[in-house]
């Protein structure tokens, strides 16, 4: 601190001496009227004396500026105490926000008072008082305004947007490891997916517990593993050693604090408990077994608001082991952009290029592998041979061809095998691969025997096939795991469609009794093929549309907690005009494409979180979609709003 700080906090300390003080006058017995007149005459000098102290206090700060040098590193609220509660109340004070005890070190109800009218002056809702996230950068920004102070805050990627957030739809994930073999990276030991609903959220805080009741080696946890880690996505957000957890009756515990997590409103975010295993593992301690859990709320987070909660409701429990390195393993799995779903635009004249069918992972474990053939699974639906939809399909890893395999099978289904493609992968690294196709010209025969609109290929990878792959030391080495793309489905008569965007906009519910109110909106793009698509413009509330000429269809996301809302209006509009539009169907002319929207409106009856998402298009090629049985859905259940917090007042 500079000189003047450091004056500042000798007068913060004599304010606070004199407070306690003049709290013991005040709450003296009283045992006569000269009693009390005189303690009334000693807290009227030991007021006026503070008042002085505090005068000082507020002019030291304006002669700088209200510039006072610290870092605040963690969030504030009642009964807060230390140097940095102190630091706020001095700059409050300096900034003309009114805390009368002063300085004293302690974050009771005028500081409160004093950082809510901070945040209402500066546009920070709610005007609680919480001294958290957004309310720390926007002091820092002021702070560094005149190049005094650099505060951390809790996020490291941007303020927290939304309000009222929680986390929902919180599950186990599987793709953990439960054999580990020494001298290996980071593995995966235990998971937890959740999606953050109703505000950004801040990952705090994450607890670990290490069980060793089940091993009969050593009870120190660095015996088996060098380290622990905690992931978010793929990123590390701290990393601790074994030794700094806290021990009781064999179970270890972690704490990771501060990290630097966030789980933006209506994403799903993944965190990891990833582990290195030791360099090499003791016979005492081979194979022996050692349980991971996630406590019952051992992970914190914090919304915008700076409001915490603690997650999961139950624990999640994973074991593992750890043996020597044996030869190198290779895992096969899906890859986080392996396409969904999809429709996509045959043609009767000329090949379809780029269709992408699968993207899928392959990581090399305790050894370095080379890769020299990948076979990879074709199937098709509606013909009777693979060849006559499948020109060829291409091998690549990110823009580059790896290898590119005509396709000539009969059958529904074919194994396509990439040879001599040298591929070497690092140990405990993963490189991503995808399969891309050339699609034949489509025919016009019957269906079952040519290629015809709604026929679907899918493509898949698993252990089975030719693989030729070995390790370091040369030993053959067979795939475990699998991954399947999304199903394409080609058409030439009919539509594809693409997300544009989904919002939710809430009005708060103003009277008593009255329900929040929420417009949400659902933009897509629809793209015609050889034919006029004719989009049946009436509405329709069902998650699982069938009935002919029943429109477009809409429903409330699976997350929406039931009966929150009311069943709401809706509309689907364009973005343009067509003269084919009449009042019940919205013209797509053949090769065009329109942008239009899902419309929905609800309003809260009940307390809880609702979304909206796109469940069907109903589709006809003439004008009158009425009796229509064609209904669009692949893919459609990315085609959501976030879950939006609704309640009455």
């Amino acid at each position: 601190m500079t000189s003047t700080n450091t004056t500042i906090a000798k007068l913060a300390a004599l304010i606070a001496g004199f407070g306690i003080v003049a709290m013991s006058f005040a709450i003296a017995p009283v045992h006569a009227q000269t009693t009390t007149t005189t303690t009334t005459s000693t807290n009227a000098s030991l007021q006026a004396q503070i008042a002085a102290l505090q005068a000082q206090i507020a002019a030291l700060i304006a002669a700088q500026g209200g510039a006072i040098s610290v870092t605040f590193t963690r969030d504030l609220t009642i009964g807060s105490r230390g140097t940095d509660v102190t630091a706020l109340q001095s700059w409050l004070i300096g900034k003309g926000f009114s805390i009368p005890a002063g300085p004293t070190g302690y974050f009771g109800v005028q500081t409160r008072a004093a950082v809510a009218a901070f945040q209402a002056a500066n546009g920070i809702t709610p005007t609680a008082g919480y001294f958290g996230p957004i309310t720390r950068a926007r002091v820092a920004a002021l702070m560094g305004s005149s190049n005094t102070t650099t505060t951390t805050t809790t996020t490291g990627t941007g303020a927290l947007q939304g309000t009222g957030g929680r986390l929902d739809s919180v599950s186990t994930l599987g793709d953990i490891q439960s054999s580990l073999n020494e001298n290996t990276g980071d593995m995966k030991v235990a998971g937890i997916s959740a999606r953050a609903v109703g505000s950004d959220l801040a990952v705090d805080r994450v607890d670990v517990q290490f069980d060793l009741t089940g091993s009969s080696g050593s009870t120190n946890l660095n015996r088996y593993v060098q380290s622990v880690s905690i992931y978010q996505n793929g990123t590390k957000l701290a990393t601790m050693n074994p030794a700094d957890g806290s021990y009781q009756n064999k179970v270890w515990t972690l704490r990771f604090n501060n990290l630097n997590g966030v789980i933006r409103n209506g994403q799903t975010s993944n965190l990891y408990v990833e582990v290195t295993p030791v360099s090499s593992i003791n016979s005492n301690e081979m194979n022996q077994n050692v349980k991971v859990t996630i406590p019952a709320n051992g992970i914190r987070v914090s919304d915008s608001a700076g409001v915490s909660d603690t997650y999961p409701a139950n624990s999640i429990t994973q074991t593992f082991s750890v043996a020597p390195a044996t030869t190198g393993k290779l895992i096969i799995s899906q890859a986080s952009d392996n396409p969904f779903a999809t429709v996509v635009k045959g043609d009767v004249n000329n090949t379809t290029t780029n269709v992408t069918l699968e993207a899928f992972n392959l990581r090399a474990n305790n050894q370095n592998l080379t890769v020299r053939s990948i076979p990879v699974g074709i199937s098709v639906t509606g013909t009777s041979n693979v060849g006559d939809v499948v020109q060829s399909v291409s091998l690549m890893q990110g823009s580059n061809t790896i290898s590119t395999k005509t396709v000539t099978g009969t059958g529904t289904s074919a194994q396509v095998v990439f040879d001599n493609v040298n591929q070497n992968l690092t140990s405990n690294n993963t490189q991503e691969y995808t399969v891309v196709a050339t699609i034949r010209k489509m025919g016009s025969g019957t269906s079952g025997t040519a290629f015809d609109s709604n026929d679907t290929i899918t493509a898949s990878t698993s252990p089975s096939g030719s693989w030729d792959v070995s390790d370091s030391n040369g030993n053959t080495v067979a795939p475990t795991g699998s991954s399947i793309g999304g199903t394409v489905t080609f058409q030439t008569v009919g539509l594809t469609i693409a997300k544009v965007s989904a919002t939710a906009n809430k009005s708060l519910g103003t009277t008593v009794g009255s329900g929040d109110n929420t417009q949400y909106a659902i933009t897509f793009t629809a793209t015609a093929g050889d034919q006029d698509i004719y989009i049946d413009r009436s509405i329709q509330n069902t998650l699982t549309p069938s009935a002919a000429g029943a429109g477009t269809a809409w429903a409330t996301t699976t997350s929406s907690t039931a009966g929150v809302t009311n069943a709401g209006t809706a509309n689907l509009t364009a973005a343009d005009t067509n003269s084919g539009d009449t009042a019940t169907s919205y013209k797509v002319p053949a090769g065009s494409t329109r942008t239009f929207t899902l419309n929905v409106t609800l309003t809260a009856t009940g307390t809880g979180f609702t979304g909206v998402q796109l469940t069907g298009i109903n589709w006809d090629t003439v004008s009158n979609t009425n009796s229509s049985t064609n209904y669009y859905t692949a893919g459609l259940d990315q085609f959501k709003t976030a879950d939006v917090s609704m309640t009455t007042h």
